[in-house]
């Protein structure tokens, strides 16, 4: 029972700091430091067995960690164009 306590705190601490480092990424002029970032949070996340949220998922591209995307709706999915490596992929929009 304490265990899980513990694991829950953990958990939410994880999310907050992912969060956080996902806003200083958004915000930073830097495309390779932005890059960092996102890859800190991704290993804070499995570190720590965290899902990400959907809306985390869909702000960056999975091949190289780019947080300059282009978001086109084109029924029923939401197309995801990363403007670096320009790379396509459908999710399910929110």
């Amino acid at each position: 029972m304490e265990r899980e306590q513990k694991l829950k705190g953990f958990r939410r601490l994880a999310l907050e700091r992912i969060y956080r480092l996902f806003e200083i990424a958004e915000n930073s002029k830097d495309t390779e430091l932005s890059k960092k970032y996102i890859l800190l949070a991704i290993k804070i996340g499995k570190k720590c067995t965290v899902r990400f949220p959907a809306e985390l998922k869909q702000k960056f591209c999975k091949k190289c960690y780019s947080i300059n995307i282009k978001k086109t709706l084109e029924k029923p999915f939401l197309i995801i164009t990363c403007s670096e490596c320009k790379t396509k992929r459908k999710t399910k929009p929110l």
